[in-house]
């Protein structure tokens, strides 16, 4: 073997082992994908870059059609969790699943977007591909996407 290629197979073995570290920790990453078990509410969380007078955010299911919509009034900039209970605009409870959010906030009279977030307890990871990913239950995070990393038993 060459040099290069044990140093690339040493660098590969530290990275599996720095991200296997991850499982059970809690991450916050980029992303807007959100796993409803058909029993629990799900916190939706998501960032605005400047005061709100009216926040709207819109909940998808898989195929991208609008299931409901939240409104809120008067959000701060900074971060926020919303509370969604699972249920449609009718009021009738969704199956469990993924879906995804977007969120909108208005100010001044001008529409802008807030950035969404995914969170959850790391209980995979994944080297396949280009990047080294996470799982979140059913989701997968890429790594490049995580802002935060908690250890077990410590508050969001």
């Amino acid at each position: 073997k060459s040099g290069v290629e044990s140093l690339g197979k040493t660098t590969q073995q530290r990275d599996a082992a720095n991200v296997a570290a991850l499982i059970d920790r809690t991450v916050l990453a980029k992303g807007s994908q959100v796993s409803f078990d058909g029993q629990q509410p799900v916190q939706l969380k998501f960032d605005l870059d400047r005061r709100s007078s009216t926040t709207e955010i819109d909940i998808k299911n898989s195929k991208g059609a609008v299931v409901r919509t939240l409104t809120v009034a008067d959000l701060a900039t900074g971060r926020h969790d919303v509370e969604w209970d699972g249920r449609s605009a009718n009021g009738s409870a969704l199956d469990p699943g993924t879906y995804s959010f977007e969120v909108r906030g208005t100010s001044g009279g001008m529409d802008f977007a807030g950035t969404t977030y995914v969170e959850g307890r790391v209980t995979a990871t994944s080297l396949e591909g280009d990047a080294p990913s996470l799982f979140l239950g059913s989701l997968v995070v890429p790594l490049s996407d995580v802002i935060e990393i908690r250890a077990q038993g410590t508050g969001s």
